[in-house]
């Protein structure tokens, strides 16, 4: 047989302890009473929970009415959910530290290595801004040459009009990689200005 007692207030919290306590002593069965808080934040106790209040919080009663256990909320789906992806990042961040560590001395390593790789990036861009110089000049010749057939009403104008799209296209594509390269640039420059504050930072005593 379950049995169930129910506060709602002061009073009735006292008096349902005092009732409480009585049906402890009378009935060897609630040997361990069980209270937990059902959906309207009332504390209910008995000697058995409810499926439906069993993932939440409930503590364990002795008969004399001493707490000797408590149990926590189940954790949901969702507090798992973002405790195992704090768990992951957590580690991936340990192992970028260690890696830190291991790669760099000092400072000035970090720095070198950036410049390096910041200088690579900028003779990738002269070599694009050279050829886009190039292909503006072969644009410019056959723009020339089209403009003169159509002085002449030379008709026979398709390859060169197909070739000066063609080179346009090249130079726009030239033009974007070049942007790519410079957003590279300055994504390189700004995660070594953050390793470099984390290198600082690891360095510092007591770390």
């Amino acid at each position: 047989m379950e049995i169930k007692l129910v506060s709602r207030s002061k009073q009735g919290q006292l008096l349902a302890s005092f009732i409480f306590l009585i049906c402890c002593l009378a009935n060897p069965a609630w040997a361990n009473i069980k209270c937990w808080t059902n959906e309207d934040g009332v504390r209910e106790c008995g000697n058995k929970i409810p499926p439906e209040y069993s993932q939440g919080a409930s503590v364990k009663i002795s008969r004399s009415g001493v707490v000797i256990g408590e149990e926590e909320a189940a954790k949901s789906l969702e507090t798992i959910r973002k405790e195992k992806q704090a768990s992951i990042k957590a580690e991936e961040s340990r192992k970028a530290d260690q890696a830190l560590l291991k790669t760099f001395s000092s400072t000035e390593d970090l720095i070198l290595a950036r410049d390096r790789k910041v200088e690579q990036i900028d003779k990738e861009i002269i070599l694009l801004e050279s050829r886009i110089i190039k292909l503006e000049e072969n644009l410019q010749k056959v723009k020339h040459r089209i403009d003169a057939n159509e002085k002449e009403a030379i008709s026979e104008n398709s390859d060169l009009d197909e070739n000066f799209q063609l080179i346009l296209n090249q130079i726009k594509e030239s033009q974007r990689f070049i942007k790519t390269k410079e957003n590279e640039r300055d994504n390189i420059s700004l995660q070594f200005a953050n390793d470099i504050d984390r290198f600082n930072e690891l360095l510092k005593p007591g770390k």
